[in-house]
């Protein structure tokens, strides 16, 4: 499963892209709101500061981590992309742009006021 922020148009417009992009039954995209977050092992403050994936075996990967994973185990023409984002080099870097991007959401396409993250978050 794949958690995103549904009060944020920017990260619901990703999720969309993601969903689309995905292998039909390989997992859900899924709205944290909506979500049983406890069932899970997750807070709502850990969600609003990160997207997640929730793999089959229950592990999570957070952020960049998470999307790197969600492609992994979607369509078979962007599992490499996945692979490719938990290299250890490019990992680094997609973390670090993914953290830029989560900081300033709200100033990307789609994005309104509610996109900002929470005081303190990363």
């Amino acid at each position: 499963m794949f958690l995103f922020d549904a009060d944020c148009g920017f990260c619901t417009r990703c999720s969309e892209l993601l969903e689309r992009a995905s292998a039909k039954g390989a997992y859900d995209v899924v709205a944290w709101q909506d979500a049983d977050l406890e069932a899970v092992g997750l807070t709502p403050e850990q969600c609003q500061e990160a997207s997640w994936f929730v793999s089959k075996d229950g592990s999570l990967h957070r952020g960049s981590d998470g999307i790197g994973r969600a492609l992994r185990e979607g369509a078979i023409g962007l599992r490499p992309v996945g692979v490719l984002l938990t290299l250890p080099g490019v990992r680094v870097l997609a973390r670090a742009v993914y953290r830029w991007v989560a900081r300033n959401r709200h100033l990307m396409p789609g994005a309104s006021d509610k996109c900002r993250m929470p005081e303190g978050g990363r």
